[in-house]
């Protein structure tokens, strides 16, 4: 006779309960950027919405739809492999989870401050 597996293994049980974590994580994160960024910056704009600011500023009137599409269909496809970088972090300091959030905090603000500098130039 053929062993059958059930669905919702320990292993599955897990990947879902880390699953929604993450998404809650991200609602968090969703809600509480825009507030520090206030703080930080006097600005509550994020770094999306002034690019897609500018894209659409500076594209053909008949073309901006299928842009803004593509651009978005882009920056989703990005968050799986976002995804998996954290799990693999997550696993290689499984021990020291600190300094993932270390690395992420880093690796933002160059971001953040690279960004400040395209747009600075943009502006001009």
């Amino acid at each position: 006779m053929e062993k059958t597996t059930k669905l919702f293994n320990r292993d599955f049980t897990l990947v879902v309960i880390g699953q929604i974590i993450s998404l809650f994580g991200n609602a968090i994160l969703r809600f509480a950027l825009p507030f520090y960024l206030l703080k930080e910056t006097g600005s509550s704009t994020l770094f999306v919405v002034q690019i897609y600011t500018m894209v659409q500023q500076q594209t053909p009137t008949q073309l901006v739809g299928k842009i803004m599409a593509a651009l978005i269909a882009v920056a989703m496809c990005g968050q799986p492999a976002g995804q998996m970088v954290y799990g693999i972090l997550f696993d290689v300091f499984s021990k020291n989870t600190w300094v993932v959030f270390l690395i992420a905090s880093i690796a933002s603000i160059l971001i953040s401050w690279y960004s400040k500098r395209i747009f600075a130039r943009l502006e001009n």
